[in-house]
């Protein structure tokens, strides 16, 4: 009677729920992503190019290989990194000389999940 009724609608509200949740968790991943690309572009010296991009399997975070046009510039651009409330730490090394006297390296940074929960990073003043 009623029960083999509800039975059917059960596992579809269920079924339904699960979606809800895998809906939620993707646009909260895309959000997030979104926002890394905004801090990025925000917080990336004018003298450095990103080279190489993924997200750290070990939390929220990046791995960043990069160019920059000089040695000095690669201090710049972790100093600029470490001074932003988004970023918990940055490690960076792979220190090379690249092609046209420009400087190979690599960055790792741990964020701060919370500051990229919101819609939007907030904008900042344009970067030395």
């Amino acid at each position: 009677g009623e029960e083999t009724l509800r039975s059917p609608v059960v596992a579809e509200l269920t079924e339904l729920s699960g979606a809800t949740a895998v809906a939620r968790e993707v646009l909260g991943n895309h959000r997030f992503a979104a926002n890394v690309f905004g801090f990025l572009r925000e917080a990336t010296h004018r003298e450095v190019q990103f080279t190489n991009f993924h997200f750290l399997g070990t939390g929220p975070g990046v791995e960043l290989s990069g160019v920059a046009a000089t040695f000095r510039t690669v201090a710049e651009q972790v100093s600029i990194l470490e001074s932003r409330p988004e970023v918990r730490s940055v490690t960076f090394g792979g220190l090379a000389a690249g092609p046209q006297g420009r400087v190979n390296f690599s960055v790792s940074i741990a964020l701060n999940p919370a500051l990229f929960s919101r819609r939007t990073v907030e904008a900042v003043q344009p970067l030395p």
